[in-house]
């Protein structure tokens, strides 16, 4: 008993990392989607964050890993040498 105890404490922390994630992904998606071009907005899939929301908490077996920040990004491509 005290193993189910054990796991069922460690699914609610985790639960709350995730939720702690989606939210962090929510906020900066708002962002980057308020300061980019509308040219760019149109090239998106039509899906809304809400629908992808929706299809993902309907398949709680599908985990989505997060997308790389800007920084991350930036971070990654290799600088330009003088």
């Amino acid at each position: 008993m005290n193993a189910v105890r054990s796991e069922v404490e460690e699914l609610k922390e985790k639960i709350i990392k995730l939720e702690d994630t989606i939210t962090h992904l929510q906020t900066e998606n708002e962002i980057l989607r308020a300061n980019v071009a509308p040219e760019v907005l149109s090239e998106l899939p039509s899906l809304s964050a809400s629908a992808l929301l929706t299809v993902a908490a309907s398949a709680p077996s599908a985990v989505v890993p997060p997308q790389p920040t800007q920084n991350q990004m930036a971070s990654a491509q290799p600088q330009p040498k003088m």
